[in-house]
C-alpha cells in the first residue's frame, strides 16, 4: 500500500510540475512577445521622431536659404531719405556695368568692398564719387586719386587729400562716413540719410539730389 501511494503521489507531482512548466512557459512566451512588441513600438516611435526631425531640419534649411536669398536681393533704389546703412547688395560686375564708358570703370570691387567692410550703401558711394570727381576726370581724381573732394574745403580747395590709389580713397571716405556721419555720437552725425550727411559734408543744398539722380541714371543700365 505504501508503494502504491508513493506511485500515485509521483504522478500528481508530475502533473503539477507539468502545469507549472506550462504556466511559466506561457508567461515567458508572453513576456517575449511583449518585448518584441515593445521593441517594434520603440523603433516605430524613434522612426517617426527621426522623420519629423529630418523634415524640420530640411524646412529650417530651406527657410535659411530663403532668408539668405532675401538678404542678397539687390536694392537698386536710392533716395535722399534712404537709410545709407542699408546695403545695396550690388556686385562688382553690376557697378562696372553701370560705370562703363566712364573714367571710373573697373572700380566695382572697391565700392563693393567699402559697403561690406563699413556698411555704407555702395550706390551712394558710387554716386558721390561720380559727382565729386566728374566721373573720375577732375584734377583731384587724376592727380591725387581723390574722387570725393575729400578735405577740399571751400575756403581752400587745394587742401584736398592725396591718396596712393582710388581704392584707398574709397576705403578712407567710407570709413569716415560710417564713423563720423552715420554713427550716433559721431562728430558730424545728423541722421542716416544723404540729406543728413550734407548738413556738414557739403554746402551745396542740392548735393544729395544730384547724387540720387546720378545713381538713378546709372542703375538703368542694369535693366
Amino acid at each position: 500500500m505504501k508503494g502504491k501511494k508513493k506511485k500515485g503521489t509521483s504522478v500528481v507531482q508530475k502533473l503539477k510540475k507539468g502545469a507549472l512548466f506550462g504556466i511559466v512557459t506561457f508567461f515567458i512566451v508572453g513576456i517575449a512577445l511583449n518585448s518584441v512588441q515593445f521593441t517594434e513600438y520603440k523603433d516605430s516611435v524613434y522612426s517617426n521622431m527621426k522623420e519629423k526631425y529630418i523634415q524640420k531640419e530640411e524646412t529650417y534649411s530651406v527657410e535659411n536659404l530663403n532668408n539668405d536669398t532675401k538678404k542678397l536681393e539687390k536694392n537698386l533704389i536710392l533716395t535722399t531719405d534712404s537709410d545709407l546703412r542699408t546695403p545695396s547688395n550690388v556686385t562688382a560686375e553690376d557697378i562696372n556695368k553701370m560705370l562703363e564708358g566712364t573714367a571710373l570703370y573697373g572700380m566695382g570691387e572697391s565700392f563693393v568692398k567699402a559697403e561690406k567692410q563699413y556698411g555704407v550703401n555702395a550706390l551712394y558711394i558710387v554716386g558721390l564719387a561720380c559727382l565729386e570727381s566728374a566721373y573720375g576726370t577732375s584734377s583731384f581724381a587724376v592727380n591725387r586719386n581723390n574722387l570725393y573732394g575729400w578735405n577740399a574745403v571751400d575756403s581752400n580747395p587745394d587742401k584736398a587729400t592725396s591718396f596712393k590709389s582710388r581704392d584707398e580713397a574709397t576705403m578712407v571716405v567710407a570709413r569716415a562716413l560710417q564713423k563720423n556721419y552715420l554713427t550716433e555720437g559721431g562728430a558730424y552725425f545728423e541722421g542716416y540719410t544723404a540729406r543728413d550727411i550734407d548738413v556738414h559734408y557739403c554746402t551745396d543744398k542740392k548735393h544729395a539730389d544730384k547724387i540720387v539722380n546720378i545713381v538713378s541714371e546709372l542703375t538703368k543700365k542694369l535693366g
